[in-house]
């Protein structure tokens, strides 16, 4: 699998069900076949179950975040603004990837 993080997107995007003029509803946040880090870490499998538990399991009321440049793991523990692009509020399996619901 490449590591080319645009190569992933593509494919969520097309795969996804589109609103007129919108986002996708779902997006594609693991592929099935593992991935790679930009950096060239990995390639990383995981049990897309497992995923899904944990970070059900992580309590997020309002949904897991979709932030800019990781805000909510470095800016906002230093007091810093940690906007949000999204809220992935549901997940699936689909063909052994995990996919997120937005809002």
């Amino acid at each position: 699998m490449s590591s080319i993080v645009t190569d992933e997107v593509s494919v969520a995007i097309h795969d996804a069900t589109l609103d007129v003029g919108g986002a996708p509803d779902w997006i594609m946040v693991i592929p099935s076949d593992g991935f790679s880090g930009r950096d060239g870490r990995g390639p990383y499998e995981v049990d897309p179950q497992k995923v899904i538990e944990r970070t059900l399991a992580l309590g997020f009321s309002a949904g897991l975040p979709i932030d800019y440049d990781h805000a909510s793991d470095f800016a906002a523990p230093n007091g810093g603004r940690a906007p949000a692009a999204g809220w992935m509020t549901d997940f699936q399996v689909r063909d052994g990837a995990i996919w997120a619901k937005v809002e």
